[in-house]
């Protein structure tokens, strides 16, 4: 115990001692591995260390790292060594490094400062930095780098030791002679560990400028849109776009095409439409990323064919295409040219932006929805409606889920003026599995827009299916088991509604048997009770009981269509046969008669 106390004395010493400074090879700096470029409009990289970059809006993408690697460090005193022998990689960490881009007139640099709280060494990190390419020469960047490394350790302090037993032996020496112990030895072993408390680095802060040359590329071929022309584009629909641009470039693009990226629904340019003419947009709007390949054009583009587009020339190309946005606005629309090079290469320019008015699809309200859908049975939903602007040759269509089934889910309505009425009909049908609740639908308008339809958005609303009418069978008719005869049952109308026309019909099973099992009831309001009799036999062996055949009514609901009820019960008592009296005695005639002649018989001898 007492050298474990030396020892702490002296390793605090130690640490009381004042701080000098470290000596080690190949600190930390930062570096550049590579650049490349990304063109946010193609979705495409150029090659690593490519230093050609082309006109317009591009990422440049800078990879820098830390060179530092660990090859000889002195410690001046014992405390440095015990403190940087589990964190040396600190050493080599360039901290706080701070990069800026510094551009140019002709290379614009749309991005701040980009810190890094550290940077280890070998550990490459790339850092994005959107420019603008402007024209077409060679241009240098700098690159201004400011970081720090360790230079010592100013300040250490450690909380009080604690120590622990780790290991106890013990160890005996006996007499050789008298094989007694002369001296018994107990040895404990003890871990120290002296906690951190807290540590104070210094550092020296460095500075670098590293230069970027650049070569800024302008393409052979470039367009500009001099005028747009629409018809009126609504949300959901087609229409016709016609642009007139010309080729303000240098050289003929040939065969060339002209393609249109149209705007997707999250695409909006939040800018109030008023900015833009409704026939001649002429307003150019930021680049927006897009996936607009260097390929021929594709269906899902739409294209027009133009031949040789020489320098200068002013040509219109002319789009049919579909607005695939969900409300009216300002979009942006993309425009470049797919063409042929002088030496037959596949070449694409730089698309360009301007900007479109689309009118919202119409707003439709419910003003009513009647049904007379029954249960089990068929009926006509009316949904009255009206529009907020005029439509041309308008339809609608209903779309309903099980336990609903539409008959007929379509019903022309023709032309719709603003703020009027317009009403449209469907025949549905309700399942047995139906109840007498509201069911959800959804209702489409589609009408003419231009040459073409287009359909407004899902407009739901809700079919109340009333209920069928349930009836009970009243009274329990008797039959022998043998006989035939005419059952009669008191059938009540238990529903809100009249059964007009109604007729009973009774299901028979064994041991029962009809050859008329249906009874004409005729109208029955509800509440009221109807008579129903039918021919039945029974088989003379049944087994004297009550029994419960189903009983159904057929009739009309007050919409004027047939439906079938749910089968209630009917219940009949079959009793033992009746004894047949007439047999009987015929059978004693006949033995009176037999033993009469048997005693005649008998006398005569």
């Amino acid at each position: 115990m007492k050298k474990i106390s030396i020892l702490l004395a002296l390793l605090l010493a130690i640490l009381a001692a004042p701080a000098t400074a470290l000596d080690y090879e190949r600190k930390p700096d930062v570096e550049i591995m590579s650049i490349s470029y990304l063109d946010p409009l193609k979705g495409i990289t150029s090659p690593i260390n490519s230093v050609h970059i082309g006109r317009g809006e591009k990422i440049l993408v800078i990879t820098l790292y830390n060179p530092a690697v660990r090859e000889k460090v002195e410690y001046s005193n014992p405390y440095e060594s015990m403190f940087f022998k589990s964190r040396e990689e600190m050493l080599f960490t360039a901290y706080n490094v701070e990069i800026e881009l510094i551009g140019c007139d002709e290379v614009k640099v749309k991005s701040g400062k980009i810190k890094l709280p550290a940077l280890p060494s070998m550990q490459p990190t790339a850092l994005q930095f959107p420019v603008e390419a402007i024209s077409g020469e060679e241009v240098e960047l700098k690159l201004r780098i400011r970081y720090e490394i360790i230079e010592s350790l100013r300040e250490i302090s450690m909380f009080p030791s604690m120590q622990y037993p780790v290991e106890n032996s013990t160890s005996i020496v006996y007499n050789t002679t008298t094989m007694q112990p002369t001296s018994v030895t107990n040895t404990t072993r003890f871990h120290v560990e002296i906690p951190l408390e807290k540590y104070e680095l210094s550092y020296t802060a460095k500075e670098k400028e590293i230069p970027l040359k650049l070569f800024v590329e302008e393409k052979d071929v470039k367009i500009e849109v001099k005028e747009v022309n629409a018809e009126k584009l609504i949300a959901g629909g087609k229409g016709t776009l016609k642009v007139k641009f010309s080729n303000v470039g240098k050289k003929t693009a040939k065969n060339a095409y002209a393609v249109i990226e149209m705007p997707k629904a999250q695409a909006q340019v939040q800018a109030p439409a008023a900015q833009i003419p409704a026939t001649a947009m002429s307003m150019f709007l930021p680049s927006m990323q897009t996936s607009m390949s260097a390929q021929m054009p594709s269906h899902s583009q739409p294209s027009y064919f133009l031949g040789d587009l020489e320098p200068g020339e002013i040509v219109t190309a002319e789009f049919y295409t579909s607005i695939e946005v969900l409300k009216g606005g300002l979009y942006p629309v993309k425009l470049k040219i797919v063409y042929s090079d002088e030496y037959g290469n596949l070449k694409e320019s730089d698309p360009v932006s301007f900007g479109i008015e689309v009118a919202s699809k119409p707003e439709i309200k419910v003003i009513s929805v009647e049904s007379n859908v029954y249960v089990n049975s068929r009926g006509e939903v009316s949904v009255v409606m009206v529009s907020d602007v005029d439509l041309e040759e308008a339809s609608a269509r209903i779309v309903v889920n099980s336990p609903l089934s539409a008959l007929s889910s379509e019903c022309y309505i023709g032309n719709v003026r603003a703020g009027e009425e317009f009403k449209a009909v469907f025949r549905l049908r309700a399942s047995s599995e139906a109840k007498d609740v509201k069911y959800p639908a959804e209702v489409y308008v589609k009408f003419k827009v231009n040459d073409d339809f287009a359909e407004t958005d899902a407009i739901r609303i809700g079919i109340d299916v009333k209920p069928e009418i349930e009836f009970e069978v009243i009274g329990i008719p008797e039959i022998y088991a043998g006989e035939e005869k005419i059952l009669t049952f008191a059938v009540k109308n238990l529903g809100h509604s009249e059964a007009r026309d109604a007729t009973a019909r009774i299901i028979v099973v064994s041991p029962f048997s009809s050859a008329d099992d249906t009874a004409f009831i005729g109208n029955l309001k509800p509440g009221e009770v109807a008579n129903a009799s039918f021919k039945i036999s029974v088989d003379r062996d049944a087994t004297p009981k009550l029994y419960a055949l189903n009983l159904e009514v057929k009739y009309r609901a007050e919409n004027g269509e047939w439906v079938i009820s749910k089968p209630t019960k009917a219940v009949i008592l079959v009793k033992e046969p009746k004894l047949n009296y007439l047999v009987f005695l015929m059978a004693a005639i006949a033995l009176i008669l037999g033993l009469a002649y048997y005693v005649k018989k008998r006398r005569s001898r």
